[in-house]
């Protein structure tokens, strides 16, 4: 598990830790803000652009981001749902990429509708012209009813009424849309002000879902218990990922694909059908799923008005079709469904899910089973759910494929799952896992230490307890169930597990005689999966 540092934190609003020391972090959930505590003991807030929460307070002049528009409040703000009338656009995205206007020196064109201005004002002259003159009774009587060398300064846009606000000699309110006639090159520093689809892609590369990946052996490079031997239903192809199937006859394995697999990867899971079944009974279904440990998702706030989305990516390769994702959570009560296509038959696709997070049910967030992640095949009528949350344990779609309908395989491949609160909607770039490093991870669950374990002694008389222990490389998620392969004697029997703990177990066999003693095990198996 990676290392994590724990800030001050705190749910109520306007709430800021007090007596504490210079440097300390804080956060607050419900004003969606972090801080530090300057050198005078005072705690400091640092985000001066927060995502809007129906949780917080507003005082006059905050700034917030609702639904990709940037916003002003106008008034003091209590706690309450978003309501556009207390506050001010400030910067906002529309449909054809317009919605921002330039500062100075370049060209706008379309037609532009300005606030007639007071007789006997001036509107400066300056670098910049437009294209498609407003009138002389619109723009003042000095104007002489022509826009060229008049010198705009765009103050503020507000989106609702579609009304910039513009500054020449004096204030001047401008109506009807600015449209930009150029736009600066990638990486050009000028000055000039972009079109909002150039801002909002270059925003849009920065900006991604966060890069730690809540799945275990995402791709899947351990199977310390199967290897690349296919398994029945419930056994695991690859550590963490465990077979489903109920009715339906086929095969699930760990694969090397070489060269065919995305990413450069070099493992995958496939689920195979080998006898077709073109009707489902209602308790039939078939696909791979991984359990995630409470404590590995805590941080998602899932069940809470808090709840963070999340972005669910992975690679498939099969028979076109539309099957499905499943989210569930511990207790297999709350189901997200959603729908991912195969257009093109036996080519790797990759799918990209955006699901809301959970504000009910119940998630746990320790040791046990925090959330569960599915990829079905084929479901009857009892697994079956619509898009979206709901409440019971559903894995598959009424509407998805029947991928049991003819035999063939589904091959899954480099499979993530990664927080977003800033609701970008985009997974990171792939990152693949050191293989030691997912190794370590993987024996929180399961380990096999495949080597001889010997223990020794030496008995004064027959019948004597011999005692010895294993001590585990990887301390476990909870006390797990120990075996081991058929033991070998000298001078000996019986061997017994008579103490287990999360980082090692202990056990006796009994001596046949007098003298040196010992057994060998060829394997110790400790088992903690979720």
């Amino acid at each position: 598990m990676p290392e994590r540092v724990q800030s001050l934190r705190s749910s109520v609003k306007g709430s800021r830790p007090t007596g504490r020391q210079p440097g300390e972090i804080y956060t607050n959930f419900a004003d969606r803000q972090i801080g530090v505590i300057n050198a005078s003991n005072a705690a400091t807030d640092l985000v001066a652009v927060r995502y809007f929460s129906a949780a917080a307070d507003y005082a006059i002049g905050d700034f917030v981001v609702q639904a990709g528009v940037m916003y002003r409040a106008k008034v003091a703000i209590t706690a309450s749902a978003f309501n556009v009338a207390n506050w001010d656009a400030v910067a906002t995205f529309d449909a054809a990429g317009g919605g921002f206007v330039l500062k100075a020196g370049d060209t706008m064109t379309g037609g532009l509708t300005a606030t007639a201005l007071a007789s006997g004002s001036t509107v400066a002259a300056g670098a910049g012209s437009f294209v498609g003159a407003p009138t002389a009774a619109v723009l003042g009587p000095n104007t002489g009813g022509t826009s060229t060398g008049v010198y705009l300064r765009p103050t503020a846009y507000n989106s609702a009424v579609g009304q910039v606000i513009v500054t020449p000699a004096g204030d001047v309110s401008v109506s009807g849309t600015m449209t930009l006639g150029s736009t600066p090159a990638a990486g050009d520093n000028d000055t000039s002000v972009a079109t909002t689809a150039f801002v909002k892609s270059a925003i849009t590369a920065a900006k991604t879902a966060d890069a730690f990946n809540r799945l275990v052996n995402p791709a899947f490079q351990i199977s310390q218990e199967n290897g690349d031997t296919a398994v029945a239903a419930n056994e695991y192809p690859a550590d963490q990922w465990a077979y489903f199937n109920t009715g339906i006859t086929g095969a699930c394995a760990r694969i090397a694909m070489g060269g065919r697999m995305p990413n450069g990867s070099n493992r995958g899971v496939y689920v195979q059908v080998t006898t077709a079944k073109p009707t489902l009974a209602a308790a039939d279904q078939i696909g791979i799923h991984q359990s995630i440990e409470g404590v590995r998702v805590a941080d998602l706030f899932w069940g809470s008005v808090y709840a963070d989305p999340v972005v669910l990516r992975f690679w498939v390769y099969g028979a076109a079709g539309t099957y499905t994702a499943a989210i569930r959570n511990g207790a297999l009560d709350r189901s997200y469904l959603a729908p991912f296509t195969i257009a093109a038959a036996n080519t790797w696709t990759k799918i990209e899910i955006v699901i809301p997070g959970d504000t009910t049910g119940t998630w746990a967030t320790d040791t046990t089973r925090g959330l569960n992640v599915a990829i079905c095949f084929a479901g009857g009528t009892t697994s079956q759910g619509v898009a979206g949350w709901q409440a019971g344990n559903k894995v598959a779609l009424a509407t998805a494929t029947n991928g049991a309908a003819a035999t063939g395989a589904l091959y899954i491949a480099d499979v993530g799952l990664y927080a977003d609160p800033g609701n970008t909607g985009l997974a990171p770039p792939w990152q693949m896992p050191d293989e030691a490093d997912e190794l370590v991870s993987c024996r929180r669950y399961f380990a096999n230490y495949g080597f001889n374990v010997i223990i020794a002694g030496y008995a004064s008389a027959a019948s004597q307890n011999i005692y010895g222990g294993v001590q585990f490389q990887t301390q476990m998620r909870i006390i797990p169930s120990v075996s081991n392969s058929t033991p070998s004697y000298l001078n000996g029997s019986g061997w017994t597990w008579n103490n287990m703990y999360a980082d090692g177990a202990r056990g006796f066999f009994i001596s046949a005689a007098a003298g040196q003693t010992y057994v060998v095990m060829g394997s110790v198996i400790a088992n903690a999966r979720v």
